[in-house]
Parts: structure tokens; C-alpha cells; sequence
């Protein structure tokens, strides 16, 4: 039960909470305020349900000899009885014979005499004289207990012999007697311990059953209330409580029972009561006395038949619980009038999973006996292997197979421990004691959960009306019957969250791509707008489908406003599910939001359009815009090389060397799929160049402004052609490329040393 509570708890903590903050929902201020008044109604009708009824300490079978013992009724259709002791004498010669006058059942007639047994000796009887073993020795006279009656007489055989002190105004009218008289010779031979102990068998009194009165309500028959000639034989445990409530009668007058009006019953409960009791071939045997608490007599009929004792509007009615019930309606907070007292948690005292019943046991000269131990796996298995096991009494069954039933329902019910009282709205006055409803009310702990009520009360003054209650769980009433293998499982509060789950529409990822490099982690980022002020954290889990299972990759403290919260843990190319929840201190974890499925991205970057950060056609369309300045520069080194000749032409040479040279490098990039390595093929070439140019102006200055010029201009040319020959050729001329670059990369050398070598010849020849 200790779940049971903690659950409880955390809701009960958050539902003050939530009514300090102004925000509760109607179950949380209900359970507010119940939680300062529960265990006064609730935990008393808890206990009426599993009452052990007390019905005094004396079997069926004691004989009795007490003038102040109240009057006995015998009930059910067939009960072994030895009966009170009214009067005893012995009389005859030297007081051979003995008197015993003794009551067996008041509120006769009783139906019919069974058998009778001395000493658990069956005796046999032709007319008052007895057979066997005991003829001669041995007469009785009886009476059914008709009203009015006859006295009971001596004997006939016993001639000019009496009882004294008896005589014929000596009537018991209403009770079932009878006068034992006994021989006893004076060796004691017969009766050698003294008189035999007697039990006499019998079918019960008579009595009311309105199932068989055509004139009540649902009713066929000719049994009627006010003639006693119709009553029948009573043996259906709720009719004799009914009888007993309108009270056990003796020339009219109550000497049993409650003797309420017919006006004060509750006729339609008592029809569900027997009819169920008939169902499940429930009986009774009982054998209450005057003098005996009335409402525990009450509590031990109602015992065997499967139901409790309870009341309607001031009228006396009980609930059955022997049968499987389905809803009558639905309860929710709209139908709520005031605080619900509520009890959570069964006390593990009176929990249990095992019981040994008692019952009155012919077998046993009709003492309470015990029989087989009744226990459920589940139950011993939900208690931690723990056996919780009692003893209960059943004082009027008198089958093992009933015992067993009932006992098996009383475990069940033992563990039923949810009850309350429910103020409620006044259309809700058609629930009746013994009807089911079901609650509907997310907010509540007690949501979806079937009670069932066991009592009802008006109050006109607030226009309420107050149910008590308790959990009924569907299925234990088939396994106590034997009609399934295993009770359902103990009905257990399960956790409210009061925090609501992250809304789907406030939230979503975002896939984060790697970076340009290609070499950060493939991620995602939850963004999510925090709708709950309750919220403390948000934990972040990720999964491989929608079922899960969940890890947890993040948990955030609650910022107001928006949180953006990166995911890393990925792998490239990992499909994955996201799911969201809050969490609070007083309220525990909500319940999850899922999303997805989501695709991580891949390590390497797969973007072919940009080229470090730039966009590729800009840098094509520059490389466009260079080759007409190519153009245009070639015509001024060819005007050039008119004017100075070989050396401009060596220092041009040199220049269209490296330009060759690094076009083919730029080249053999460009097809790699490199671009950026071009462009750095492109600039070595200029550099080149322009250090053979240099060496051809110190030749002379024109020649040097020839050779910068001619630099220029082949960085140029030799950057647009290489880009644009890159951009056109195909993979396949990448090789001859390269392979022309070394061989060019070469001659470039020796074209460079000879342009620097005739660079000097003509300056000391321009001095000479």
C-alpha cells in the first residue's frame, strides 16, 4: 500500500499547491479539504463492509438450562439445535423417570421435525415411544409451535404417572418444545454419564417473502404480510434478515428482531439481496437469539448472503455484493457539490490475502468448523510474498463450499481499501445504495475508477446528496465463485500529474548540418516556447522510435521564454525520436510529447555550391571579366617584344613557361573538384612570372616595364585560360595536363636563367 499512498501524497501536495497559486481544478480543492476530514465516514463504511459479525459465543448444540437465556429462532432449512431448558422434574416411583421440557425455536411454526440424536446417537421414534437400543427407556412428545398451541403431555405409556407441576394451561403457543422423558434404572445402564446430549434437526420458521406476494411491486404468488398461513419455509439469508427487521412475532407481538413498518423497508434492495443469494445457491442455518445484539444478527444474515447492511432515505435496506455490477452513471467534478472525504490506503492491518472460514458444520455436531485455508497467488504475490492471513466466522452457513465463497469475497473486499463520502449534486439522488458509478475526472486521483455505494443521504436544507462509497474492482466476484482462476489485481491510485505535458505545437527541432569543413559532429536543437509556470525542468530524451526506449540527453533549468537546447549525441545519418517533458519538485515528472522521426546529418558537407563561403558562379564570373583584361594586356607585350625584340621575347618566354606550368597545375585541381587549389595555381604562376620578368629588367628599364607588363598580362591570361581550360576540360586531360606542367616547369627554368643571362649582354652592351 505504500505506493498507494505516495501517489496520494503527490497529488494531495500538489492539489495545495495548485490552490494557494488560484489554479486548482474542482478535484484538487476537493481533496484539499477532504484531506482535513477524511477517515470519519469513509473509514466507518470501510469497516461496516468487512464486519465480523458477533453472535454471541453459544453454538446451536449447547443445551442450555438458563431462565434468563432469550428466546432462540430457528432459521434455515436444515439446522441441528439442542435447545433451551424451561422445565425439568423427575417423577414415578422412586423418581425412575425424568421431565425435561425444552424450547428449540420461538416465532413458530417452525416447518417440519428432521431427525434427532442423543449422544450423536441417531434415535428413531414410533409416535412418542423411541426404537432400538432406547425402547422403553426413552419417549418424547413435540410440538411445532403452531398459534396458538397445545401444552405438551406425559407419555401415554407411563400409566397413572406425570410430570408434576405440568399441566395442560402450560402451552408454549409460538414455540417449537418438546418433553423428553426419560428411564432411568438404578444401575444406570442406559444412561450411564446421565442424560445423552441432545440435538434435534429441523426445518426452520416461517416467514414473509414479498418475491411471492402478488401484490407487491415485481411480485407472484399468495404469500402475504398479515397472514401467517402463507409464510413460507425461510432459508434465503436476505429474507430473513428482511423478516428479522419487521421484527419475529409471537401472538402478534415483536419478541425477535427490529419490528420496523413495512413502510420503513427498502423492498427493492432485499429482491436484488435474495435474488443474488438464490443465484449462488447461498443458504443459511442460523440460530440467533432475543437477547443477542440485533444489528449484529443483522450483519450475520446479510454475512451469508453476500451483502452489507445499509439504509436509503431512512429506510432499513442492505447492498449486495455477490454479484458482478456494471455503472449507472458517470461522476465528475460538474456533478460535485462540496469537499469528498476520501480514505486511500486500506489499513495493512485488516489486508489480507489468506482467511480460513468457519462454518457450522452438521458433520460436527453443528459447531463452527474450520475449512480449507482461501488464498490468491496475486494477492500473496502484490504483498511481497508476504501471507496475511485471518480467521472468519460465517455463524449461519452451514455449507463449506458458501464458507469458501464468502470468505474469497471478503479477502477481495478486504483489499478494496478506497472509500469516501461524496456530496453531490441533487439530480444525482436516482444513484441508490448498491449502484455503481464510475469517475471522470482527470484531475481527481480516484479517475476511472468504478464505486460502488453503500449508502445515500439527502439533505433538503443544501440540496445534497451524499454517497458513501468504496472501490469496486470487476472480476473478484467470478474468481470467489470459481468461475476464473485469479482475482484481478488490488485496485492502487496511480500518480495525477498535475503538469500538463509540453504542448506539440510549442516545440520543434531543427537539424544543425556540420560545419563548412565538414569536420564538426552531426546535431539538432529543440526550440520550444515554455508553456507551464509550474515547470522547474525540461528533460530532453531521445529515442529510436516513437515506443522508445528513452535516454536522457539533456535536463534544463526553466528559463521564462524561449530555450534552444542543442542535441550532439547523434551519430551521421541516425534516425531519431525526441521526446519532451516537465518536471517540479512537488509534482514529479508530466507526461512525454513525442516528435519525430528526425535524421541526423552526415559528417562531410555535401554543399557543391559555395566555395569557402562564396557563392562558386561569382568566382566563374570574375574569372570571365579576367580574360578580356587578358586580352588586352597580350596586345601590350606583343608591342612590346616589337620594340626591344629577343630579350622582351626571352622574358615573354619565360613567362609563357610558368603560365603553361601552372595552368596545368590549376588544371589538374580544378578536375579534383578543388577550385580554391586553382586559384592558388593561378597566383604561384604570377609570382613566377614576375620573378622572370624582374631578372629581364635589370637588363634594361624599358625592358624591365616590358617584362612587368608581360607579367601582368600572363597573370592574367594565364589565370583566366587556366580557370576557364580547368572549367572545360575534361577528367580525362587532367593527366596529360600534369605531365605537360612538369616537363613545362622545367623548360621555365632555363628559359628564365637565359632571359636573365641576355638581359645583362644587353645592358653592357646599351653602356658600351
Amino acid at each position: 500500500m505504500a505506493e498507494m499512498a505516495a501517489a496520494a501524497w503527490a497529488f494531495i501536495k500538489a492539489a495545495f499547491v495548485a490552490v494557494g497559486s488560484g489554479t486548482a481544478t474542482a478535484g484538487q480543492v476537493a481533496t484539499v479539504v477532504a484531506v482535513n476530514v477524511a477517515g470519519s465516514v469513509a473509514l466507518s463504511a470501510a469497516t461496516s463492509v468487512l464486519m465480523k459479525p458477533d453472535v454471541g459465543g453459544r453454538a446451536p448444540g449447547e443445551w442450555l438450562a438458563d431462565p434468563n437465556a432469550g428466546i432462540p429462532f430457528a432459521i434455515g432449512d436444515r439446522i441441528g439445535v439442542a435447545g433451551n431448558i424451561v422445565y425439568k422434574n423427575t417423577f414415578g416411583k422412586d423418581n425412575e423417570y425424568k421431565g425435561i421440557v425444552t424450547v428449540l425455536s420461538g416465532a413458530g411454526p417452525i416447518s417440519a421435525y428432521l431427525g434427532f440424536t442423543a449422544d450423536r446417537e441417531p434415535v428413531a421414534f414410533a409416535g412418542e415411544a423411541a426404537t432400538g437400543r432406547y425402547g422403553g427407556e426413552m419417549w418424547m412428545q413435540r410440538r411445532l409451535g403452531e398459534q396458538p398451541d397445545t401444552a405438551l403431555t406425559s407419555p401415554a405409556a407411563i400409566t397413572y404417572q406425570t410430570l408434576p407441576d405440568w399441566g395442560p394451561n402450560h402451552r408454549l403457543s409460538g414455540k417449537a418444545a418438546f418433553m423428553w422423558t426419560l428411564r432411568m434404572d438404578s444401575k444406570f445402564s442406559v444412561y450411564p454419564q446421565g442424560e445423552p446430549a441432545p440435538i434435534t434437526v429441523l426445518r426452520g420458521i416461517k416467514g414473509y417473502d414479498h418475491r411471492y406476494d402478488s401484490t407487491m411491486p415485481g411480485g407472484s404468488g399468495p404469500c402475504r404480510l398479515n397472514d401467517r398461513s402463507t409464510y413460507r419455509t425461510i432459508t434465503n439469508p436476505a429474507i430473513a434478515d428482511l423478516n428479522w427487521c419487521l421484527g419475529l412475532r409471537e401472538n402478534g407481538k415483536v419478541v425477535g428482531g427490529l419490528g420496523v413498518s413495512p413502510a420503513g423497508i427498502d423492498w427493492s434492495a432485499y429482491t436484488r439481496a435474495a435474488n443474488v443469494a438464490d443465484a449462488n445457491a447461498w443458504t443459511l442455518a442460523a440460530y440467533p437469539r432475543s437477547d443477542e445484539s440485533k444489528s449484529e444478527v443483522r450483519a450475520g444474515m446479510l454475512q451469508a448472503a453476500g451483502a452489507v447492511i445499509s439504509r436509503r432515505a431512512g429506510l432499513v435496506s442492505c447492498v449486495t455484493r455477490g454479484a458482478p455490477k456494471s455503472p449507472v452513471m458517470t461522476i465528475s467534478a460538474a456533478d460535485t457539490a462540496g469537499p469528498i472525504e476520501l480514505d486511500t490506503a486500506a489499513n495493512v492491518l485488516n489486508r489480507y490475502n489468506t482467511m480460513t472460514p468457519r462454518y457450522l458444520s452438521e458433520a460436527h455436531e453443528w459447531m463452527l468448523t474450520p475449512a480449507a485455508p482461501v488464498s490468491s497467488s496475486v494477492y500473496v504475490e502484490e504483498d511481497r510474498g508476504r501471507v496475511r492471513s485471518d480467521q472468519r466466522d460465517y455463524p449461519y452457513v452451514s455449507f463449506a463450499k458458501q464458507a469458501a465463497e464468502l470468505c474469497a469475497l471478503d479477502i477481495a473486499h478486504s483489499r478494496e481499501g478506497i472509500a469516501g463520502r461524496w456530496p453531490l449534486k441533487a439530480y444525482c439522488r436516482e444513484l441508490e445504495p448498491g449502484d455503481v458509478f464510475t469517475v471522470d475526472e482527470p484531475g481527481l486521483l480516484l479517475d476511472g475508477m468504478d464505486m460502488l455505494a453503500l449508502d445515500r443521504d439527502y439533505d433538503p436544507e443544501t440540496d445534497t446528496v451524499y454517497v458513501v462509497f468504496v472501490s469496486e474492482t470487476p472480476g473478484k466476484v467470478a474468481w470467489a465463485l470459481g468461475q476464473q482462476a485469479n482475482p484481478s489485481p488490488t485496485p492502487a491510485l496511480s500518480a495525477r500529474h498535475d503538469l500538463n505535458a509540453p504542448d506539440p505545437d510549442a516545440w520543434d527541432v531543427v537539424i544543425v548540418p556540420p560545419s563548412p569543413e565538414g569536420v564538426s559532429t552531426p546535431g539538432a536543437e529543440v526550440v520550444i516556447d515554455i508553456d507551464n509556470v509550474r515547470a522547474e525542468d525540461l528533460v530532453v530524451e531521445i529515442g529510436p522510435s516513437a515506443a522508445g526506449p528513452w535516454r536522457v540527453v539533456k535536463t534544463v533549468t526553466i528559463i521564462d521564454g524561449q530555450l534552444r537546447i542543442p542535441v550532439n549525441e547523434l551519430s551521421p545519418g541516425e534516425v531519431f525520436w525526441v521526446a519532451l517533458s516537465y518536471r517540479s519538485t512537488d509534482d514529479g515528472p508530466s507526461p512525454k510529447t513525442i516528435k519525430g522521426p528526425f535524421t541526423a546529418g552526415d559528417l562531410v558537407s555535401n554543399d557543391t555550391t559555395h566555395l569557402n563561403g562564396e557563392p562558386v558562379q561569382d568566382i566563374l564570373d570574375q574569372l570571365t571579366d579576367t580574360a578580356t583584361l587578358a586580352d588586352q594586356n597580350r596586345q601590350a607585350v606583343e608591342a612590346l617584344e616589337e620594340v626591344y625584340g629577343d630579350t622582351a621575347s626571352a622574358a615573354a618566354s619565360a613567362a609563357a613557361a610558368a603560365f603553361e606550368r601552372v595552368a596545368a597545375e590549376a588544371a589538374a585541381a580544378l578536375s579534383a573538384n578543388k577550385a580554391e587549389d586553382s586559384a592558388a595555381a593561378a597566383v604561384a604562376a604570377g609570382t613566377a612570372a614576375g620573378e622572370a620578368l624582374g631578372s629581364a629588367s635589370a637588363s634594361a628599364a624599358s625592358a624591365s616595364v616590358a617584362s612587368t607588363k608581360a607579367d601582368e598580362a600572363a597573370l592574367s591570361a594565364s589565370a583566366s585560360t587556366a580557370a576557364k581550360t580547368a572549367a572545360e576540360t575534361a577528367r580525362g586531360q587532367a593527366q596529360t595536363a600534369a605531365s605537360n606542367a612538369a616537363s613545362s616547369r622545367d623548360d621555365a627554368a632555363g628559359s628564365a636563367a637565359s632571359a636573365s643571362a641576355s638581359a645583362l649582354q644587353a645592358a653592357n652592351s646599351k653602356d658600351a
